[in-house]
Parts: C-alpha cells; structure tokens; sequence
C-alpha cells in the first residue's frame, strides 16, 4: 500500500550569482536572492497522516517500561514454573 507518489516539485534554492532580484514565485531573505528550482519528490497522500504522525511521537518510556517488566515477569515466571514440573517429573520417575 502505497502511502504517497513521486511528484515533481518546486522549491527555492540559493542563486549562483547573487546579481539581480528573486525570480518570481520565491522572496528573498535578509538580501539573499532565490531561485526556483524544479526536482522530484516523494509527496505524502493526505490519509497517511495518522501513520506518519505515530511514527514521529516522542518515545514513551513508562509504557517501554511497562511493557519490558510485563514480558520480564512472563519470562521468569515461565523458567520458573517449567523448573518446578521437571523437578515434579524427577520425583514421580524415581531419580
């Protein structure tokens, strides 16, 4: 699924030559004259937003936290009580 498309665009860049005023549509800022220039860029539809907007939310380490105690505990836990049934295996098989 595709969350955009390659588009040509137009941005303003940095003159070569700073003779001369912007070229129309761009302005020039604190005297430094600008120029369109047209390259490719990969534009974003409208309906990604929301997948865009969870990827770039800050990192929430109580829940990292959370999550990592939960899945520590469930870890132990299970060590825990796989060691108990070998040890009630040993007992009823005699060793």
């Amino acid at each position: 699924m595709a969350s955009g498309s390659l588009q040509q665009i137009i941005v303003c860049s940095v003159k070569d030559q700073q003779i001369g005023p912007s070229i129309a549509p761009c302005a020039d800022v604190s005297g430094v004259f600008q120029q369109p220039v047209m390259m490719q860029a990969y534009v974003l539809d409208s309906g990604s937003q929301t997948l865009v907007d969870s990827v770039v939310a800050p990192f929430d380490y109580t829940v990292a936290g959370a999550i990592w105690m939960m899945v520590f505990t469930f870890v132990v836990g299970l060590y825990v009580a796989t060691s108990q049934v070998g040890l009630l295996l040993n007992l009823i098989r005699g060793r």
